[in-house]
């Protein structure tokens, strides 16, 4: 497949993972003003611990929990030193 294909769909992905990490955190902040933010951490600590504990039994080796992770670390990463990060169409 042809390298500018390619970076477009790369350029596309990364647009909807921002619009997905906004709505994550307009969720969330809305969460924490009606519930208080005591009782959102616990909840996302115990979603957590469930995410951590409960992967799926093909997955004895845990690798889609450690890919959600590096997934979730990553996104936190570009959302709080976006400077840091290249472009897609520079990888």
């Amino acid at each position: 497949m042809a390298r500018r294909v390619i970076s477009e769909l790369c350029e596309k992905i990364l647009e909807r993972e921002r619009i997905y990490c906004s709505a994550l955190a307009a969720d969330l902040a809305r969460l924490t003003k009606v519930h208080g933010e005591v009782p959102v951490r616990e909840a996302l600590q115990m979603l957590g611990a469930r995410q951590a504990d409960g992967s799926d039994r093909w997955d004895r080796n845990g690798h889609a929990l450690a890919v959600q992770r590096g997934l979730a670390r990553a996104i936190f990463e570009h959302q709080t030193s976006p400077g840091n990060f290249k472009s897609a169409t520079e990888v």
